[in-house]
């Protein structure tokens, strides 16, 4: 789930870079219906998706907090994950 989370934010941001670069691009030489269609749509719905993202990790975080301070509930494994089991 770490790597999946990991290329989703490169993918929202390498996405939001080109679009941004875009849109600056179309400005200025003087492609403004392109810059805004295209580019400026792009950069846009990047945001909200980065916004979806930044939603669910705050639920994530929320819930976690709910369940391990209010229900008193641990981790089903005392380990560490990538550590040697104890002997």
């Amino acid at each position: 789930m770490q790597k999946i989370a990991r290329y989703v934010g490169a993918l929202i941001f390498v996405a939001s870079m080109v679009c941004l670069v875009g849109f600056w691009w179309g400005r200025t030489t003087g492609h403004a219906e392109l810059a805004i269609d295209v580019f400026g749509r792009g950069l846009t719905w990047t945001f909200y998706l980065a916004l979806v993202c930044i939603a669910y990790m705050l639920g994530l975080g929320l819930w976690t907090i709910v369940r391990v301070w209010v229900f008193g509930i641990e981790d089903e494994d005392p380990e560490a994950p990538g550590e040697p089991p104890a002997a």
